[in-house]
């Protein structure tokens, strides 16, 4: 299975930022793997082995751990785990990229305690890789600059417009709406900025960058689009407005014969 557009969504900054701290905890691991299930899985002359079974470890603790949250009501977590897996395997062609992330779906088909969410495992192309990339990487800048305790630092200014910067970036790289949630999500991350950061927004001025906004054209096609599939429509043109020009247009040539007419009358009696 690879993504498509049906299936293209995007976490917001606050669930990416939860679940991706579940995924990098370095607290000791609640749940170990046998060193029988990582051999049938893991041939011995594999390249990489040993991030391999790094990355197997840690898949399967932050499954566990996540499962044992809410995250079992939704895909969220799951979604986060499958971004990073991918992200785990980028080498090469999406041949070899998807050959590697089966490796890890085999191990998970392997191992009883995580077999049922081998489903939640798929291939992302590259595309959408990337979009979700662009914006993933701006939720976890912005969230470790949060992590920073000294915010009066002279610096805080610039990292703050830094973020901005990047938000403008992703705006300049994807400026059409689309049937996903994208730029829900970047109007949430822009959102939740202004208002954690309305303090030095105000105090920074001008040394922080002005958000731009979501392209006018995106707006201005879901607008074309929402008008031409009103009923009735007549090559793009409301129903309404078409009957409207067409009475007027009746009215005007009725008003014009008959003043013709009368015209005429006037000097035949004479």
């Amino acid at each position: 299975m690879t993504t498509d557009t049906i299936y293209e969504h995007y976490e917001h900054s606050q669930e990416y930022n939860y679940y991706n701290s579940i995924l990098k905890n370095p607290h000791e691991p609640t749940s170990s793997i046998p060193d029988t299930t990582i051999e049938a899985v893991i041939p011995i002359d594999i390249a990489d082995r040993s991030k391999m079974i790094n990355n197997y470890r840690k898949l399967n603790e932050y499954i566990i751990r996540s499962t044992s949250t809410k995250c079992h009501k939704t895909n969220i977590c799951f979604e986060i785990i499958n971004y990073w897996l991918n992200d785990q395997v980028r080498f090469g062609s999406d041949e070899t990229n998807n050959s590697l992330l089966n490796k890890y779906k085999e191990f998970m088909n392997n191992y009883d305690k995580i077999r049922s969410y081998a489903s939640k495992i798929y291939y992302i192309d590259k595309k959408l890789f990337k979009k979700k990339k662009d914006l993933y990487e701006l939720y976890t800048k912005y969230d470790n600059l949060l992590a920073e305790l000294d915010t009066s630092n002279h610096l805080h200014c610039a990292n703050l417009s830094s973020i901005v910067n990047d938000y403008n970036n992703i705006i300049g790289q994807y400026p059409h709406k689309d049937n996903s949630n994208f730029l829900e999500a970047l109007r949430n991350f822009r959102n939740h900025f202004e208002e954690q950061q309305e303090e030095h927004i105000n105090s920074c001025g001008d040394r922080i960058l002005k958000f731009n906004s979501l392209s006018e054209q995106a707006l201005l096609k879901d607008v074309t689009y929402h008008s031409q599939q009103n009923s009735g429509d007549v090559n793009g043109f409301p129903s309404q407005l078409s009957e409207n020009i067409a009475s007027t247009f009746t009215i005007t040539l009725f008003g014009t014969t008959l003043g013709s007419f009368l015209i005429l009358m006037f000097f035949y009696k004479v």
